[in-house]
């Protein structure tokens, strides 16, 4: 049996299979339907109770901060090798029995059941189930942990002075033009932007850099001299003004 191999397999649930929490701790953070880890062990290992299986060894309650009490459930997993059961693969799970809601101690039923599932995720992470949810890595869009691809350069319809922009130029660009007044409008609209990126037929990435950051700090700062008149293409001045409009992001350079 291939450890990693099967891990990975399991690693990645379907973005049907996720949810966004809207309310509570845990707000923000991705949930996963339970029905889809059953399914997922059972396409690995085959039919629960012949070539995967489980035992909930114990549940029990605990006092909880003031009227709540909390359920707790112990399970363990075991899979099949050809002829031989694992190890248990043990996993314990909460829910709350009793809790607190607008005031008053309400009780519910399903706590057990929801132990008992909760004690599911623990075990069965160990086999990768779900791993890069975890892990942080994924949340049905994008994996998290790897970096954004670079937008290819915007092809333009003239030779670039002192060549091609390279991504990390790119990548200074886009952060200067996100740039925001106090009351979070855009220092830079998209015309804006536009002219500068137009700039590179005459000037090459860093010196567009150059002039854009010094633009900004400019705008940012109205009082202060950041830079001489002279030093900017005249055109920068009828631009000043459109500081409204959509922000472009990365990629228009």
């Amino acid at each position: 049996m291939d450890g990693i191999k099967i891990y990975n397999e399991l690693a990645r649930p379907p973005k049907s299979a996720l949810r966004e929490i809207q309310a509570g701790k845990l707000k923000g953070k991705t949930d996963i339907n339970p029905q889809w880890r059953y399914k997922a062990m059972t396409e690995k290992f085959g039919l629960v109770g012949l070539g995967w299986k489980y035992e909930i060894q114990k549940v029990w309650f605990e006092q909880g901060a003031g009227a709540e009490k909390l359920a707790f459930a112990q399970i363990a997993v075991f899979v099949k090798d050809g002829d031989v059961w694992s190890e248990p693969i043990v996993g314990i799970g909460g829910s709350k029995l009793v809790q607190i809601e607008k005031g008053a101690a309400v009780s519910n039923d399903e706590g057990y059941k929801m132990a008992v599932t909760d004690a599911f995720s623990t075990a069965l992470k160990m086999l990768g189930v779900a791993a890069d949810i975890y892990a942080g890595a994924w949340d049905g869009s994008k994996y998290r942990d790897m970096p954004e691809p670079q937008k290819p350069a915007a092809k333009f319809d003239f030779t670039p002075k002192g060549g091609e922009t390279t991504p990390a130029e790119i990548k200074e660009l886009g952060e200067i033009f996100k740039a925001t007044f106090p009351d979070g409008s855009p220092v830079f609209s998209k015309e804006a932007m536009k002219f500068f990126s137009d700039m590179r037929k005459d000037f090459t990435a860093r010196e567009v850099i150059d002039r854009a950051r010094a633009e900004r700090d400019k705008r940012l700062k109205p009082t202060a001299t950041i830079q001489k008149a002279a030093d900017l293409p005249p055109a920068v001045e009828a631009v000043k003004e459109a500081v409204q409009g959509e922000i472009v992001q990365e990629g228009i350079f």
